[in-house]
């Protein structure tokens, strides 16, 4: 009976287990994606963001000095951001290395910001790159700011090709992440 009894509650544990790795797995990936209020989105890493063009998500970023043979200037580091991209529209979209903007220690008067590098690299966008319908892509996009920086938002701004950019019609979304280094 003792023998039937612990089998019993070892299956029962490995079911539980089975479960909790099961369900654990589909977390992230089933949080339904941010999408724009009143022309503004917000997130923070890991979070995924519905454009009129695409899903996308920042999953990572490193803080390096150095990516694929390319050193930052000096008083600067690399950040490598791993973003993931589906392509949720009707036709193939293409992307720039300007879709996607950082900004750093941001008040009111400054103007922190930059885009992606171009850097040769199998893991990195290339500039100009056609995301075919329906398509996922994860590349690294890699941008250079100041060492000392601690605050940052990597945004993506909706502009359609009859330049409207604001409101309803072309949304803007924020990941916002710090280095507590």
């Amino acid at each position: 009976m003792n023998r039937i009894n612990k089998k019993s509650i070892l299956s029962l544990l490995i079911v539980l287990l089975a479960s909790c790795v099961i369900f654990a797995g589909c977390g992230d990936s089933s949080k339904k994606p941010i999408e724009a209020k009143d022309g503004y989105a917000e997130g923070r890493i890991g979070d995924s963001f519905k454009t009129y063009f695409f899903v996308y998500s920042i999953d990572s970023v490193s803080f390096v000095k150095e990516y694929a043979g390319v050193k930052a200037q000096e008083g600067n580091h690399f950040i490598d951001a791993v973003i993931t991209i589906k392509n949720t529209f009707e036709n193939e979209i293409p992307l720039w290395l300007s879709d996607f903007q950082i900004q750093w220690d941001i008040n009111e008067n400054d103007e922190n910001f930059d885009y992606a590098l171009s850097i040769d690299s199998e893991n990195t966008l290339s500039d100009g790159y056609k995301l075919q319908k329906a398509e996922t892509i994860t590349k690294h996009y890699i941008f250079e700011v100041p060492e000392n920086s601690k605050k940052y938002s990597i945004s993506f701004l909706e502009i359609f090709d009859d330049g409207t950019e604001t409101g309803k019609d072309g949304d803007v979304f924020f990941t916002y992440f710090e280095n507590n280094k």
